[in-house]
């Protein structure tokens, strides 16, 4: 319940019936410290409760039955995740359930896998920050990240991310707002980019060679009467879906789209 910092070190194949190699119920601060190789059933690296620090650090490999195998941030917690990579994990590599403005920045996230949410499952409070997200998959929806409450990303960049479903970078069901960042080559069948059902901010991005199977080759929204959507400075290029290959919008809705560019979408 005490602070514990965690420094240069290697905690590898950690396994664990309930949470995590690390478990946190006071104050963990990590600087250059790989967690690779560990299982359990929530949060194989680190499970927090709490509030948890990380920089420079690795997560590779990691695996859980349910989510958050790299870190599992309950209801309760915050984290704070500064120029840490994590690569290879299974069934979402980091979990929130936290309101508490958790943050991600100058961060990697390459190769997780889940059902949704490859990379990150958010249900709690969010900010991403000039964080890099390529080959992540999801099995259903949400190849880089699933957001379920409030999410803002910024100057970010996805790549080569798929779903098998919706969503190949992004699935949202509540707020999400997206700005300076690119989105490109990414896959799914309906929103290669970006799957939308409730509130998207989209400002000064780039959505480029994203391909849809179905509909909405960079974004597809899916909306009811409480929905809002505003798109401003951003461009649409080279992207590809059966119908709306830049944008398909379903719902009784104003979608608002102001100084973009749509070029060559096919």
């Amino acid at each position: 319940k005490g602070t514990l910092k965690l420094e240069a070190m290697k905690i590898s194949a950690c396994n664990s019936s309930i949470s995590g190699a690390v478990y946190n119920k006071g104050s963990v601060e990590c600087i250059k410290t790989s967690f690779s190789g560990n299982y359990a059933k929530k949060g194989a690296a680190i499970y927090n409760i709490n509030y948890l620090k990380s920089k420079y650090s690795t997560f590779n490999k990691n695996n859980v039955e349910t989510q958050g195998s790299a870190i599992f941030t309950s209801g309760s917690g915050k984290s704070v995740l500064i120029y840490n990579n994590f690569t290879s994990n299974r069934n979402s590599a980091v979990y929130f359930a936290s309101k508490k403005d958790n943050e991600i920045r100058d961060s990697k996230f390459i190769s997780n896998i889940a059902i949704n949410g490859g990379a990150i499952y958010n249900d709690g409070v969010l900010r991403i920050n000039k964080t890099y997200f390529n080959l992540n998959n999801a099995t259903q929806h949400g190849g880089a990240i699933y957001n379920k409450n409030s999410l803002n990303i910024q100057n970010s960049t996805f790549k080569v991310n798929s779903a098998k479903e919706n969503g190949g970078a992004i699935y949202s069901t509540s707020t999400l707002n997206i700005l300076d960042s690119t989105l490109e080559n990414n896959k799914a069948q309906k929103g290669a980019a970006v799957s939308n059902m409730k509130t998207l901010t989209v400002k000064n991005t780039q959505f480029s060679l994203n391909k849809a199977t179905v509909h909405g080759g960079a974004i597809y929204n899916n909306l009811n009467n409480t929905s809002k959507v505003t798109i401003k400075n951003s461009n649409f290029t080279n992207n590809t879906a059966n119908l709306g290959a830049g944008i398909y919008s379903y719902g009784d809705v104003v979608v608002t789209i102001n100084a973009s560019n749509f070029n060559a979408n096919n």
